[in-house]
């Protein structure tokens, strides 16, 4: 019989927690190990850096397009 899968998911943001959580749920026999510097202040999931932002996108500006 052959090993399980062995997923390792880097951050423990919202994103890798989703990450984790669809992974297991898509690979039920699976080890899914979660690596994370911490949580707290000095961490970026601590001001949504995902940024998630409910609307619609219309355009782009010269701000947004200069990076």
């Amino acid at each position: 019989m052959p090993e399980p899968l062995s997923i390792s998911v880097l951050g423990a943001g919202v994103v890798g927690l989703h990450v984790a959580v669809r992974l297991q749920t898509d690979f039920p026999a699976a080890r899914v190990t979660i690596i994370a510097a911490g949580q707290g202040a000095q961490t970026t999931s601590i001001g949504a850096a995902g940024i998630f932002r409910p609307g619609v996108f219309n355009a782009a500006t010269p701000t947004l397009t200069r990076f």
